[in-house]
């Protein structure tokens, strides 16, 4: 399947981002948080890293680190949900495998997380 993150599934808008904060739900892991909405639209993303987490160079690698570990979970999340997730100051020492088995983790326990069965 094609698994590509296209500019219309990514997360924009002061307006969007304030009602998740307001009316949406929270998890949080060592590396990431997940503050996540169900809405009546298509599945929205948006990666958060603070400066906090380091300098240009490492919030670029953790961004491109969570967006491919989001981009081969896609297929496996509930499709009417927006959700922001956003590195913690200790993702920086985090490897691509920790970041998506938290994501993944995080996902199961907030319900948003397809179970497939065969």
């Amino acid at each position: 399947p094609n698994r590509r993150l296209p500019k219309k599934f990514i997360l924009r808008g002061r307006n969007h981002f304030r009602l998740l904060k307001t009316s949406g739900a929270r998890r949080a892991g060592k590396f990431l948080v997940c503050n996540y909405l169900k809405v009546d639209e298509a599945r929205k993303v948006a990666f958060i890293i603070p400066k906090a987490c380091g300098p240009a160079v490492t919030r670029n690698r953790i961004r491109r680190r969570m967006r491919e570990g989001y981009r081969l979970l896609q297929d496996r999340i509930l499709p009417k949900v927006s959700i922001v997730w956003i590195a913690r100051r200790t993702s920086s020492a985090a490897t691509y495998d920790q970041l998506k088995l938290e994501m993944e983790q995080l996902l199961q326990r907030s319900g948003l997380w397809l179970e497939v069965t065969k």
